[in-house]
């Protein structure tokens, strides 16, 4: 948690001594100096504590900034309250009412570089017998960057809130979420301008033993639970086709362990939805998808297969980052880094469930398996509604073409050459239209269709499927060689025709 917000602030962390107390209080003031007090801060006079009825009382003293002695800490108060016991031992909460409590450093930072927070509230709860802080939550008002006191903001956040937990199940179990929300979010910049209504993500591991780190508690979870929502996005800037675009997102990443092997099965889901374009009536907008999918399974490698990769890629990227590591020391990192990899990728299946667009009157999906080492594909592609996402090509008139063609010649040599010339630019248009035959950028593969499945899609609407593989670098559709030439397509010999699908 305390690196979670440092993350979204810009900052760290530190501890100061304690004087001694009882065993109980002591235990409390360890665990509050290693785990809750900011580190950067040299204290005048230890941290002390005093037992109450209703808890206890923890005496900050004040202190200095250890990076720049001139800053004064104030000191301060906070009271840690009883609660609920934890796994049957006690359990007490506390509250931070100001930034400068829960980080001075990160205060002064924000102080110097043209950011304002408006307010910051840290909570807590701590169960010391354990040494676990189960609970905290930070959440602030009114996050604004800007790059300097006149200008526009570059960031702002109206509220975000980070908060994690841990809550007792039966046993040694335990079940742990975390979550950060941001909400009313600008991104702006020159070239593009970002806002959301709100930004959500989120981290769930339904069961898990209790570990005296996280990464145990991840390496003895079945089931672990990612995503990021966003919705209410807005996007605008002038490189984009439209005025504005408008959409909801959600990505999510489920990884499911076998206990027992421990081979992970991962799932990565991402769908953009409400998807919408502030513009001007063009065929552009006409034709945008309303909705993308994106819905892919991995199975076959284990937490500690991604361990050894990552570990390997960190040893990598030291030895890159130090001056005149010689070469042949590098290119022994690089193939072990090269060699794991492989490995991985071999004992991993994958197989593409869903990767969709569908708009108002079309739908498209492509779905089946992906084989990396060899870089092949099997699978099938959906179309509903062809002619609508992609109409038939339309007879050109030769005559009105040549006409329109030549004048734009003319118009070329009238102007020297100057293609950015309006009268140029208004009789290459004219060419353009007179000569397009208006078809569809799914043209080439219309000289399937008649060897396409005729079937139903998710909506129960006709849809027309094409056996789909590639390898060695070709592409085959309903057992033909993909090829982009529609007359060369007719030419196909009766050999390759009578291929038997690779997908029945």
């Amino acid at each position: 948690m305390k690196k979670t917000l440092y993350a979204l602030l810009m900052c760290s962390v530190s501890v100061a001594p304690a004087l001694a107390q009882t065993d109980v209080e002591q235990s409390i003031l360890d665990l509050i100096e290693q785990k809750v007090l900011p580190k950067e801060v040299s204290y005048e006079t230890p941290v002390s504590i005093k037992t109450t009825a209703a808890g206890y009382v923890v005496n900050i003293p004040q202190g200095t900034l250890k990076t720049d002695k001139k800053t004064k800490v104030p000191a301060y108060v906070f009271v840690l309250s009883k609660e609920a016991p934890f796994k049957d031992a006690a359990q007490y909460q506390f509250t931070l009412n100001s930034l400068e409590s829960y980080s001075p450093a990160l205060k002064q930072i924000l102080d110097t570089q043209n950011v304002r927070l408006e307010s910051f509230t840290y909570q807590g709860k701590i169960v010391p017998s354990l040494k676990l802080i189960t609970s905290q939550m930070g959440q602030g008002k009114n996050l604004v960057f800007q790059a300097g006191p006149q200008v526009d903001d570059i960031i702002r956040v109206g509220s975000f809130l980070v908060q994690d937990t841990l809550d007792s199940l039966s046993g040694n179990l335990v079940k742990a979420e975390g979550d950060i929300v941001l909400k009313d979010v600008l991104i702006n910049h020159p070239f593009l301008r970002i806002a959301m209504d709100q930004l959500d993500t989120q981290i769930s591991i339904p069961q898990t033993t209790l570990g005296t780190t996280d990464l145990d508690q991840v390496l003895n979870a079945p089931e672990i639970r990612l995503g990021i929502d966003m919705t209410g996005i807005k996007a605008a800037s002038f490189f984009l086709p439209v005025q504005e675009l408008r959409l909801d997102s959600a990505f999510g990443i489920t990884l499911k362990q076998d206990m027992s092997t421990k081979v992970v099965d991962m799932n990565i889901d991402w769908k953009a939805s409400n998807i919408a374009a502030i513009s001007p009536e063009t065929e552009f907008v006409s034709k945008l998808p309303t909705s993308l999918i994106f819905d892919m399974n991995m199975k076959g490698f284990t937490y500690a297969d991604l361990q050894s990769l990552g570990q390997s890629q960190n040893h990598l990227n030291e030895a890159r980052s130090v001056p005149f590591t010689r070469p042949e020391a590098l290119r022994v990192l690089e193939n072990e880094v090269q060699t794991k990899t492989n490995e991985l990728m071999a004992k991993t299946s994958f197989f593409l469930n869903n990767l969709s667009l569908r708009g108002n009157d079309y739908a498209v999906a492509l779905r089946g398996a992906v084989y990396p080492q060899s870089e092949a594909f099997t699978g099938t592609l959906t179309i509903t509604n062809f002619d609508a996402l992609s109409p038939a090509p339309k007879a050109i008139d030769t005559q009105a073409c040549q006409t329109a063609t030549e004048a734009w010649s003319r118009a070329l040599i009238q102007k020297s050459g100057n293609e950015s010339d309006p009268e140029v630019r208004k009789a290459s248009a004219a060419a353009s239209a007179a000569c397009d035959d208006g078809a569809g950028f799914l043209e080439f593969l219309r000289p399937y269709l008649a060897t396409a499945k005729q079937v139903k899609d998710e909506m129960d609407k006709p849809t027309v499927q094409f056996a789909v593989e590639y390898k060695n670098g070709v592409w085959y559709i309903n057992g033909k060689e993909l090829g982009f030439d529609t007359e060369t397509q007719n030419d196909v010999s009766d050999t390759t025709a009578q291929k038997k699908p690779l997908i029945p």
